[in-house]
């Protein structure tokens, strides 16, 4: 009986750290980094105030909001072992395997772009902030090269440049940033930049037919 009543426990309070992390980033996302008060992720989340300052700082709000919002998790996994990700890239048909990944990453980048660029207005002001972006940023850039390379050693695409350069430039398309200047700024639809990113992966990637 111990044993439930303290996995209940958890399974509660992990609840309640996801209700918060979820409020977090609506009213970041409405308000910005500087107008959002505790109070108000607070009242956004149905809790005492006292409960989202035990579980976090208002810059730690913001990361694991940020976090939750794109991986569906607390925590960040290693982006093959998230969810659909790994049958993305089973599939048998690599240039279906690389326009599924960029929808994927489309979709995703629809979720966190309003937060990303809260994260990247606040780290010019926060050195905490700013590394999290940083390490982010380097995060995407080692998660691209490493599905080029291992793609590229199974002989699955022939990039018309060096693997490297192909994985940065796969990067730089799957960044939120570009979503944000294309859909937001430009007048895109979500459809339109996907298909760009579609389009964008397969000329850099230049899957092979079996």
């Amino acid at each position: 009986m111990a044993h439930y009543s303290s996995k209940l426990r958890s399974e509660q309070a992990a609840a309640t750290r996801s209700r918060v992390f979820a409020a977090a980033g609506t009213q970041f996302a409405e308000s910005g980094y500087t107008a959002t008060t505790l109070r108000s992720i607070a009242e956004q989340a149905g809790v005492s105030i006292e409960t989202v300052q035990a579980t976090g700082a208002k810059r730690a709000l913001l990361m694991a909001a940020f976090d939750q919002i794109f991986t569906g998790e607390e925590d960040e996994k290693h982006f093959s072992e998230r969810q659909g990700v790994a049958e993305i890239l089973g599939d048998p048909d690599i240039e279906q395997a690389v326009r599924n990944l960029a929808r994927w990453i489309a979709d995703g980048n629809t979720r966190i772009s309003p937060l990303w660029r809260i994260i990247t207005a606040a780290a010019a002001n926060d050195p905490e902030i700013a590394e999290y972006h940083r390490e982010h940023l380097a995060r995407m850039r080692k998660q691209a090269a490493e599905i080029i390379t291992n793609l590229q050693s199974r002989d699955l695409i022939d990039p018309p440049r060096p693997v490297g350069q192909t994985a940065d430039l796969v990067w730089h398309a799957q960044l939120p940033d570009a979503r944000l200047r294309l859909v937001v700024d430009a007048g895109w639809s979500h459809e339109a930049y996907a298909d760009w990113l579609e389009e964008t992966f397969v000329d850099l990637c230049r899957p092979r037919r079996r």
